[in-house]
């Protein structure tokens, strides 16, 4: 081949390459193709079942979802796009304060070029039922000089997820609280054990070696059910459904006798007065018991020998009001109002007890679920009484 030959063979390749571009130039600037283009993506992204939001380099919103504008309660039809992105960035942590900047999904894979998640609560105006549970997750998309092209963002809402996590983990520190209970009444068993044998009470050493192994196993599982009690922390919720007939008088009958010892070992005496025919009320027994059992053991804690706690159950006009009270030292009204507040430690509890703090808040969250009511009303000095009403109907 001569030179004439490959310069017109270079020349007809060139031609065929413009051809080519200006085939394709004229097929994407197409009006016709650019519609059925558009019309084929947001089918693609409109079949994702999460909400998807595409960010340039430069901040803005390129495409998004109608998943994406649904969970912010907006139309895409006619939208700026840019109002969807505001309403995603406003999203807060489990706290309920916004993320910082450098903490949000989508600035940290604009910045630091990597990906990044994060879980938090999204409500607004235009948000129905309060708002949710949100997951955000962004990805940033780089060429292969590794430059910056723009953002990727999926957002899902797990307020289902949240919820039935919450219960569980709700019902586990219910379960760990009750058996904490339990382990410090056995404590001091074994406590009143050891003050007999410093008091010259003798015991045959296989009777002694047992009582130190069970103390010990004690001393371990306590100390179990108070860190499921730190790991577990979160709302309470008890299906109605699941609700029977209440019989008070057996649950409080249960309740005494399982601080009974405890009360003989500090020397306070319980007394009840139960008013007769009752009415009858619905409920989950082992929750009430639980919210009962915590108030008697909390007013035996709060009491010194020789005093008296009466536990009185009457009739009202809406069912039924049971009080636990003691002649302890009382409580100031600031107290009073950190009773009920899952982070705030119970500041009267017996530091010997390692008290979690959360064992009215436990039992005000069991007792919201019946519609029941917890109040307090205390003095310093002049004892303590608490108060539930347990409605006729959940």
């Amino acid at each position: 081949m001569n030179k004439d030959q490959a310069k017109d063979l270079f020349q007809l390749r060139a031609e065929l390459e413009q051809l080519t571009q200006d085939y394709v130039n004229t097929l994407v600037e197409s009006e016709e193709a650019r519609a059925h283009h558009a019309e084929f993506l947001t089918t693609i992204l409109d079949s994702i079942a999460d909400g998807l939001v595409v960010y340039d380099c430069k901040e803005n919103v390129i495409l998004a979802n109608q998943a994406a504008a649904k969970l912010v309660g907006m139309d895409l039809s006619g939208l700026d796009k840019s109002a969807i992105r505001e309403k995603f960035l406003s999203f807060k942590n489990k706290g309920g304060e916004p993320f910082k900047a450098t903490d949000e999904p989508y600035f940290h894979a604009l910045t630091q070029k990597e990906p990044c998640e994060k879980e938090g609560f999204l409500s607004g105006d235009t948000i129905a039922d309060g708002g949710f549970w949100l997951r955000a997750h962004a990805s940033p998309v780089l060429d292969k000089q590794n430059n910056l092209l723009g953002v990727v963002a999926t957002y899902c809402d797990i307020s289902e997820r949240k919820r039935l996590q919450q219960q569980r983990d709700a019902l586990a520190s219910v379960i760990a609280h009750d058996i904490k209970n339990h382990l410090a009444g056995e404590e001091m068993i074994f406590n009143y054990l050891s003050k007999l044998g410093e008091n010259g009470k003798k015991f045959e050493s296989a009777a002694m070696d047992a009582i130190a192994k069970m103390r010990a196993s004690n001393k371990h599982h306590l100390e179990l059910a108070t860190s499921l009690l730190e790991i577990f922390r979160a709302d309470f919720v008890i299906n109605s459904n699941n609700a029977v007939n209440l019989d008070i008088e057996k649950i409080i009958e249960l309740v005494i006798f399982l601080n009974s010892l405890a009360a003989s070992v500090s020397g306070v005496e319980i007394k009840t007065e139960i008013e007769s025919d009752l009415p009858l009320t619905k409920g989950v027994p082992a929750a009430i018991r639980h919210s009962l059992h915590n108030l008697l053991q909390n007013a035996i804690n709060m009491s010194t020998k020789g005093d008296t706690i009466v536990v009185s159950v009457k009739k009202d006009n809406d069912g039924i009001t049971i009080s636990v009270i003691d002649q302890g030292s009382g409580m100031s009204e600031d107290e009073i109002s950190r009773l009920f507040n899952q982070n705030a430690l119970a500041s009267k509890i017996p530091d010997n007890l390692k008290s979690s703090g959360v064992g009215l808040f436990f039992s005000k969250l069991l007792l919201d679920a019946h519609h029941a009511t917890l109040t307090c009303q205390s003095k310093v000095g002049e004892g303590s009484k608490f108060t539930i009403k347990l409605p006729t109907t959940i």
